[in-house]
């Protein structure tokens, strides 16, 4: 399980899971395919805001240094990697950057 908290398995978790490992590595393209399988199967304009606004959810929640993190977690990487801090903001930085660009591409993609 590693630091991160057991999650209860929702309807989107595997496109967001697989939309945040292509981000990760930085296939913005296959994220945005992950991302818009979710945004096409939303009926509506509330059902379509709900799903751009998961997904935005699952970014921040997925990002490394991400919301899933718990606070003993947080501060045991930040410690352990002390001497990399600015790698790790970097990475973090870089994946939210490459996500949002992902989104972008997805929301032109389920039109």
């Amino acid at each position: 399980q590693g630091p991160y908290p057991k999650r209860e398995r929702k309807p989107n978790s595997l496109p967001y899971a697989w939309a945040s490992e292509a981000a990760m590595v930085g296939s913005i393209d296959e994220a945005a395919s992950y991302m818009a399988v979710v945004l096409r199967k939303a009926r509506g304009r509330e059902e379509w805001s709900k799903a751009v606004k998961g997904i935005q959810s699952a970014m921040k929640a997925r990002a490394p240094l991400g919301e899933n993190l718990s606070r003993k977690a947080k501060a045991a990487v930040l410690e352990k990697y002390s001497d990399e801090i600015g790698d790790l903001r970097t990475l973090t930085r870089e994946y939210t950057k490459r996500w949002v660009l992902a989104l972008r591409k997805a929301i032109k993609l389920s039109r």
